[in-house]
């Protein structure tokens, strides 16, 4: 079973990168291979989470487009450089392939040899006297057995000999019968080789004679013995030619297995080549691909977690597989084109959903689990202040404690004084920290929020906010772009905007929008949620 990516939104808060990892926890308890990922980077809050409970950061993934390597590409044997022209035909014929990736000795791709390659070659032998073959290449072609030292190499010119011609110098000499005379004639010829075509009755164990085999060691001229007549012993013996003499090794297109399939189709449609090979970053050989495999690729398979909104998810995502979605927010947009498990609860924190269904399948996650689904309720409820908290976000925090063996209450106030450590963050960093997209009917809308345990420490920051969202609004066309500065002490959200929806933002919390006019913030008291009092609110408005 394929492995399914499990991922948060974009810009990624606590409960996204704690949901995913839990997830996959609970997807691989049920027998789902699963692995969690991240969409973007991790906020200092999370970061001092997974260190507190030792878990690795999950990798980072950025696009979601079917990629060569989702493919179920050809997998033929590659070829090795000397290998036979004739056992190139046979792997080709046995995999049902038209061409076959060529590697070095450290597998790394060095050419490609097609079947027209092989046939063209095949039928040019006027060319193979200017070759050299490895003399175990003629030697396997052949099934010959060995009489005398071989050479390294040997040249590939092949004469018959019939009693009525001289041999041709460097040859390799194929004869029915030997004699004294002949080893003589071959040795003044200077020829490579004598091979001798016995025929199949022949007992291959008693050939070469004694004499001639003694005679023919001593002026250092080897003996082949085969079963196969001289013609067959010929055709055989011109196929022995190595693969690297024909092999395309210049100007390959080349594909690597992170290439996206939208790319690569381009490639391939301006090109005639049957197939193409596919490599890894270090040049070893994947595969290879052909048009077909694009007919119906494959998608990455992925599960959704703390979102279901296409602004706020990996990019690519409409080409992925939805399995499965777990969120705690409004109905967003996002498609899937099969059925799909979606789970929704109107509670405080994704964790709190993902904690009931280990629980309802009587299922106990590990300790280090516990305390990230624990960790991601506290954030993501404050504390419990949150207007978003619900009696079942309580009841699965205390339960987590208990199993992740940690002081609920003391756990939170560490979790926040960690997260509120934003004084080596920059004002940019603040703002995309924890930032969101949403598009409420036809407008287009960003919310950030910082939670602070005390929000005047970051003034010095938070002056140069403004002047970031104007560019921001600008530079991406936002109707409205909110930073909200959540303070958990005062309970109550410091509320900066930028945009032309500077009226319809003063009626959404019932302001005068004069009292807003030489203004780019104001306070409000009791607001915690960016999900269940901004959003809720501005949506009505915007209707």
């Amino acid at each position: 079973m394929p492995e399914a990516f499990v991922t948060g939104h974009l810009n990624p808060d606590t409960d996204s990168i704690c949901s995913a990892i839990a997830f996959a926890a609970y997807q691989q308890a049920v027998g789902q291979p699963a692995i969690a990922m991240r969409a973007g980077s991790i906020s200092p809050e999370t970061q001092w989470i997974l260190d507190r409970f030792k878990i690795a950061t999950p990798p980072l993934i950025r696009d979601l487009r079917t990629q060569i390597q989702d493919l179920k590409l050809d997998t033929p044997q590659p070829l090795t450089p000397c290998m036979p022209l004739r056992k190139a035909w046979e792997a080709m014929r046995q995999t049902k392939v038209k061409s076959i990736p060529v590697v070095d000795h450290e597998d790394r791709l060095t050419g490609i040899v097609s079947l027209g390659d092989l046939a063209q070659f095949d039928l040019a032998g006027e060319t193979l006297h200017t070759i050299e073959i490895p003399s175990e290449n003629l030697v396997e072609m052949l099934n010959a057995k060995v009489s005398g030292t071989l050479p390294e190499y040997f040249q590939a010119s092949y004469f018959w000999y019939t009693d009525r011609e001289a041999i041709p110098a460097k040859s390799n000499v194929f004869v029915e019968k030997l004699s004294t005379e002949l080893v003589g004639q071959a040795v003044a010829s200077r020829a490579s080789c004598l091979v001798l075509c016995a025929g199949k009755d022949s007992d291959l164990s008693k050939l070469p004679p004694p004499d001639i085999a003694e005679m023919a060691d001593k002026v250092g001229m080897p003996i082949l013995v085969t079963a196969m007549r001289p013609y067959y012993a010929i055709r055989y013996a011109q196929q022995a030619v190595p693969i690297k003499v024909f092999m395309k090794s210049e100007k390959l297109l080349v594909f690597k297995g992170e290439d996206f399939v939208d790319d690569v189709r381009e490639s391939m449609l301006s090109t005639r080549f049957r197939s193409y090979p596919v490599v890894d970053s270090d040049n070893h050989v994947l595969g290879t691909i052909s048009r077909y495999h694009l007919l119906q690729p494959s998608r990455k398979k992925v599960m959704l977690v703390d979102h279901n909104e296409r602004s706020q998810a990996v990019r690519g995502i409409e080409q992925a597989e939805i399995l499965a979605i777990i969120d705690h927010h409004r109905l967003g947009d996002v498609q899937t084109y099969a059925q799909v498990y979606f789970r929704c609860e109107p509670v405080g924190c994704t964790a709190t959903i993902i904690a009931s269904m280990f629980f309802e399948r009587n299922l106990v996650p590990e300790a280090p689990i516990a305390g990230l689904m624990l960790s991601a309720i506290l954030s993501d409820t404050q504390l419990f202040k949150s207007p978003t908290c619900t009696s079942k976000d309580v009841q699965m925090a205390e339960k987590l404690a208990v199993l992740a063996d940690v002081n609920l209450l003391a756990h939170g106030r560490e979790l926040f004084r960690a997260s509120s450590n934003l004084y080596d963050k920059t004002p940019k960093e603040m703002l995309f920290l924890d930032f969101k997209e949403f598009f409420l009917g036809d407008y287009k809308i960003g919310v950030s929020q910082i939670n602070c345990l005390d929000g005047s420490e970051l003034a010095d920051k938070t002056t140069e906010i403004p002047k970031l969202m104007d560019e921001l609004v600008e530079a991406q066309r936002f109707d409205l772009l909110l930073f909200m500065e959540t303070d958990i002490l005062k309970e109550g959200t410091q509320l900066y905007f930028s945009g032309r929806l500077r009226r319809e933002l003063a009626q959404a919390f019932n302001l005068d929008p004069e009292d807003l006019k030489d203004s780019n913030s104001f306070f409000l008291p009791g607001v915690m949620s960016r999900k269940k009092q901004v959003i809720p609110a501005l949506g009505t408005q915007l209707r």
